[in-house]
């Protein structure tokens, strides 16, 4: 069974930064560190998406997507305290005929 390694984010950094910066391709990098090739066109083609937040780790979220999941649970609490009230507002219109 192969075991899958896992990398830190300063080793993927480094990896792409000799693709980038230095000139290397992606097949000597890839050579030189052990690394397969998939994996580093995968690191590579991560950082340019975005450069601050690349390698965010295991279970940790961009910014751009715990935004996210806060907006969809306000949204999702607007929408329940819309329908406690409309349940309100026909029971009010009803006790007063």
């Amino acid at each position: 069974m192969k075991s899958t390694k896992r990398y830190d984010k300063e080793f993927k950094l480094h990896a792409v930064k000799q693709v980038l910066e230095k000139g290397k391709t992606q097949a000597e990098v890839s050579r030189e560190l052990d690394v397969s090739k998939v994996s580093l066109h995968t690191w590579i083609e991560t950082y340019k998406e975005d450069t601050q937040e690349s390698f965010v780790g295991s279970g940790n979220q961009r910014q751009a997507e715990r935004d996210e999941k806060a907006l969809l649970k306000r949204l999702k609490e607007l929408e329940e305290e819309n329908e406690i009230l409309k349940k309100a507002v026909g029971f009010i219109a009803r006790s007063q005929k």
